[in-house]
């Protein structure tokens, strides 16, 4: 089983049903049962993360953030990459910008070339439970807490014989809602203060 885990403000009410909509989709074209656990982020989006994943009965874990929407491929991909058993997770190497603008491209780039380096891959992430718990879960202490659990799980299938691999045919829509509150280029501000 699959378990796809949503962490949620209240403020987030109306992302909720096109990224649901999208989820359901996607989770009736997969021929393995999906669990979807939608959790009030009201003790930090990390935090919230962790909880849904120790009440999930899924052996894979799927996070997507509310405000994002996913292609019919998604789940029906995690669960054949899941047959796989050297595979323990990965996120996603497509990710479509709601809004392009230039400060949206460059920070895509910005992080597509950070990636790359780095040998990980983000968005919605995917992960097998075991390796989530031998990794304790998400770092409540990081801001961009998906990166850092993204660069330990890639250490983790290094060291064990295990594969890291992104998702190739899915899509994510991802939500540039940031960028419109905070202007184009706050993400330049942010990476030059240490986040």
């Amino acid at each position: 089983m699959i378990s796809c885990i949503i962490p949620t403000y209240y403020k987030d009410e109306d992302c909720l049903w096109p990224c649901f909509n999208s989820l359901k989709l996607s989770a009736e074209r997969c021929k393995e049962k999906v669990e979807f656990l939608i959790i009030r982020n009201n003790i930090g989006a990390a935090a919230a993360k962790n909880f849904g994943a120790s009440t999930a009965t899924g052996e894979i874990l799927v996070f997507v953030d509310v405000d994002c929407m996913v292609s019919s491929e998604f789940f029906p991909e995690i669960s054949e990459k899941g047959k796989n058993e050297r595979w323990v997770g990965g996120g996603m190497r497509y990710v479509i910008p709601m809004n392009p603008t230039l400060g949206v491209r460059c920070f895509i780039l910005f992080w597509a070339l950070y990636c790359k380096v780095r040998k990980i891959s983000v968005g919605a992430f995917c992960i097998r439970k075991d390796a989530f718990n031998a990794l304790i879960g998400f770092n409540k202490g990081y801001k961009y807490h998906d990166i850092d659990l993204a660069l330990r799980l890639r250490k983790y299938a290094d060291n064990n014989g295990k594969t890291f691999q992104s998702l190739k045919q899915s899509k994510l829509l991802w939500s540039t809602r940031k960028f419109e509150k905070y202007g184009d280029w706050h993400w330049l501000r942010g990476y030059h203060t240490g986040w």
